[in-house]
């Protein structure tokens, strides 16, 4: 065999391992995201609720505000295993409490057993089944009232606020992984005329498996943005 041939071998063997690597670190990354008791947090943007009229007042249950919003609150299980209340050091709760004119459970899953302290804004997730959700309903005298919630449980990574447009890098790499590889694959009809071009090809798919090492999701932000507009 001659200098190409061999070139063009050795550069098939690099593109396949990097496809393998690829999709073997983006599937690990991308389920690692999801795996175990992860807990998911989410609010909206405040609705006002209220006309926006000079010197308009309002009651609300004996209360006069002159303003008045809404703000859902997303608590979502996305992880493999039920959330337990032995699974927090303390009840979520909401800090921000001083504008918050009612605070209830809106709708969730007929076997989530969540309790409510109203009076203290306080929840407790007794048990939460993976894939099972309530959304809670807070009014504010606030037009632009956004919850500041705490959450502290055994792990730091068992709780997560999601956040708008975040991407998962991993599986984005690992989909790019695929197409460059089928590229190449595609070229190697070629190689007979140029295995050199195939070579380098199969470096390149080397090179983006490695990236998926390191583009894995950041680190989890722990104050919540207005994400479920």
């Amino acid at each position: 065999m001659n200098v190409d041939r061999w070139l063009a071998i050795f550069g098939i063997f690099v593109g396949v391992l990097g496809i393998v690597i690829g999709f073997t670190v983006a599937c690990y990354f991308y389920r690692k995201t999801i795996q175990g008791k992860v807990l998911a947090i989410a609010y909206t943007a405040p609705v006002s609720l209220m006309l926006p009229v000079a010197d308009l007042k309002a009651n609300y249950n004996g209360r006069e505000i002159r303003q008045l919003s809404r703000v859902w609150v997303l608590l979502w299980n996305k992880g493999t295993l039920p959330i337990e209340e032995s699974d927090f050091i303390a009840p979520i709760k909401i800090r921000s409490k001083e504008q918050v004119l009612s605070f209830t459970i809106d709708t969730k899953d007929a076997a989530a057993d969540i309790g409510m302290d109203e009076a203290e804004k306080k929840i407790r997730v007794k048990l939460l089944r993976p894939g099972e959700a309530v959304v809670l309903k807070i009014d504010a005298a606030d037009e632009a009232y956004q919850p500041d919630i705490s959450v502290q449980m055994k792990s730091a990574d068992m709780s997560t606020f999601i956040r708008a447009r975040r991407i998962e890098w991993s599986f984005v790499a690992g989909v790019a992984v695929f197409i460059l590889g089928n590229v190449m694959i595609g070229g190697i009809g070629l190689v007979a005329q140029n295995g050199s071009a195939l070579l380098f090809s199969g470096i390149l798919v080397m090179i983006l498996g490695g990236v998926l090492l390191i583009g894995r999701p950041a680190a989890v932000t722990r104050r919540l943005g207005p994400v479920l507009n």
